[in-house]
């Protein structure tokens, strides 16, 4: 009984020995040992910790940065018509001015550009039947009163982005103590850029996931030959 038990033993190879070593072996097949699972779980759980790691910087400094690109950019619109629409309006030449703010409001992330007057009269409106009406808006509002250079409104995640700058030029109003001939506002659509950075982060979660199992499935290979 005994001989044949070592007569056994002597029988296997040095790969058998290894397999044995490495792990259990159970009609052929060779099992994970506990540190092959720690292993295995340890990549589990970075997988999924640079995933939220990733996510968490998607959702704070991609919208941070994206938001303050929008705002400057627009910002930068309305300072380039600043004084062209002061002449159109020393002049009173409303036609051209509007044909101006028609221009502008057709991009697509513009949904309404308006110019008031210092009395929030609109004059002129990438929505024509607003011209003539009086209609109140918070950040024009703030510009007039607090005669701020700029007033900005937004919040990126809602999709909510509203710019109220002065229109400057000409000579100095001494009894409203301010050189602005109007203030433009700016309403902007950002749903399209929503869009765009949703399925931006969903594309790269896809790519960090499948790269995880890849690195995953290529480490249990080789752990277990």
């Amino acid at each position: 009984m005994n001989s044949k038990k070592s007569d056994y033993t002597l029988q296997r190879s040095p790969r058998h020995i290894n397999q044995i070593k490495k792990g259990i072996l159970f009609y052929g097949k060779t099992f994970f040992t506990p540190i092959f699972l720690k292993i295995s779980l340890g990549v589990i759980i970075s997988i999924f910790l640079i995933n939220t790691l990733a996510l968490y910087m998607l959702n704070n400094y991609f919208d941070r940065y994206l938001e303050k690109e929008y705002i400057n950019n627009f910002s930068s619109t309305l300072a380039s018509l600043s004084w062209s629409s002061s002449v159109l309006l020393e002049n009173y030449d409303l036609p051209s001015l509007q044909r101006q703010i028609e221009d502008i409001g057709s991009y697509q992330e513009i949904d309404i550009i308006r110019v008031y007057t210092l009395d929030r009269t609109v004059i002129a409106s990438s929505k024509q039947d607003e011209i003539g009406k009086i209609i109140f808006e918070p950040a024009v509002e703030r510009v007039i009163e607090g005669r701020k250079f700029r007033y900005v409104d937004s919040d990126f995640k809602k999709g909510k982005l509203n710019i109220a700058m002065p229109i400057s030029g000409g000579y100095y109003d001494k009894s409203r103590k301010t050189d602005a001939k109007g203030i433009f506002f700016l309403k902007s659509d950002l749903s399209a850029a929503k869009i765009f950075i949703n399925n931006s982060k969903i594309q790269f979660l896809e790519k960090t996931v499948w790269l995880g199992l890849l690195l995953l499935i290529f480490i249990l290979v080789w752990l277990t030959h």
